[in-house]
């Protein structure tokens, strides 16, 4: 069985390739394909001096025939403090790229993660009958997509930043087709995830939090992929290199 690691990037947040490479490739070395959403030459050139590269630009049009409901754009305004509606188009391109995947099993992982550990593990949690295993989001990022309208009363928000999954995986394919066809009403991937797993029943296994580990709930010894989520956490990265500087620094390691 094929298994492999899937990342995606545009020119602008480019920057996080050698960090996010330095700790993958520590303790792994699993294939890479990397997505390109817009990357300068150079960039392009450094993924395929390691891994394999594609193509799946973003198209500045993608939400031209359809403006957001109400509701979603009364959340756009409420978080805009925060970050750019336009980051939306990729969010609701993610589940496209994984759909096409060429690895039987493949974990998709946001550039900020930080992976600190072996992941071999990792993609036995692709067994469920949806074939995919994914992390719950944060008590209090779920509470606040409550609060907003972005999420149901009932439903779990899960985080898409760590995803492991079979190519068959029934979830993954609606997850992509819904993105696309009904992205106005919804705020973002993790919303239409959400309200998949609860409406269609889909099975799937819950990661454990240490793989998928928010450091805006403080540090866990045992965190196997860190997840710097939001701007402090690429700022923190810029600043600082992460959490592996620190780990070196306590346990001697080089």
């Amino acid at each position: 069985m094929t298994k492999g690691v899937l990342v995606a990037t545009d020119q602008k947040e480019e920057w996080l390739l050698p960090w996010w490479w330095e700790a993958y490739s520590r303790f792994n070395a699993f294939p890479v394909t990397f997505v390109d959403w817009g990357m300068s030459e150079k960039a392009k050139e450094w993924c395929r001096a390691r891994g394999t590269l594609i193509s799946a630009r973003v198209d500045s049009t993608f939400f031209s025939e359809a403006s957001p409901s109400p509701r979603i754009q009364n959340a756009i305004e409420v978080f805009r403090a925060f970050f750019l509606s336009d980051v939306r188009p990729y969010w609701f391109s993610k589940p496209v790229v994984m759909k096409d995947s060429t690895y039987e099993t493949t974990l998709w992982l946001d550039l900020d993660c930080e992976v600190l550990a072996p992941l071999d593990a990792l993609f036995e949690y692709a067994s469920s009958p949806a074939g995919v295993g994914i992390a719950r989001d944060t008590e209090v990022s779920e509470a606040r997509n409550i609060e907003i309208g972005i999420l149901n009363e009932g439903e779990t928000l899960y985080n898409s930043g760590v995803v492991v999954f079979r190519k068959d995986s029934p979830l993954i394919a609606e997850w992509a087709e819904v993105c696309l066809r009904d992205h106005h009403d919804f705020f973002g991937d993790q919303s239409v995830l959400s309200y998949l797993i609860r409406d269609r029943k889909y099975e799937i296994v819950e990661l454990p939090d240490v793989y998928n580990w928010h450091m805006s709930r403080g540090f866990h010894f045992s965190a196997q992929i860190v997840h710097w989520v939001g701007t402090w956490g690429k700022t923190f990265i810029k600043q600082h290199g992460g959490l592996r500087p620190f780990l070196n620094q306590a346990f001697g390691e080089k």
